[in-house]
């Protein structure tokens, strides 16, 4: 994921991909994390919060990762960065969903 980190991806992911050839990657907001940097053994997207808004129950966490925006879903019981705070996000290994850069069709 060029320079803004790496993704962990299932062993039936890893199968799906060709060496050499470029996918994007799709991750649904409640399928992210934003984690603790030493947790992840290197495997995380790194980013810059951009918002926060609040919705009650939860909160959506705008992340700016590699100059995309990044929607992130955390429940609003968890403490929750600042905006301008660096963080790392993960998602649920397993819950990416990757699609050929070329013709944009889905893997797997």
């Amino acid at each position: 994921v060029d320079d803004a980190g790496r993704l962990a991806l299932s062993d039936a992911q890893r199968s799906l991909v060709k060496p050499g050839t470029a996918v994007v990657a799709g991750i649904r907001p409640e399928h992210l994390s934003i984690v603790d940097a030493s947790a992840t053994d290197g495997v995380s997207l790194r980013g810059t919060v951009r918002n926060v808004e609040w919705l009650g129950h939860e909160a959506v966490i705008t992340v700016e990762v590699a100059g995309a925006p990044i929607g992130v879903r955390q429940p609003a019981d968890q403490a929750l960065p600042g905006i301008g705070s660096a963080v790392h996000l993960a998602p649920v290994v397993g819950r990416v969903h990757l699609f050929d850069a070329g013709t944009t069709g889905r893997l797997g």
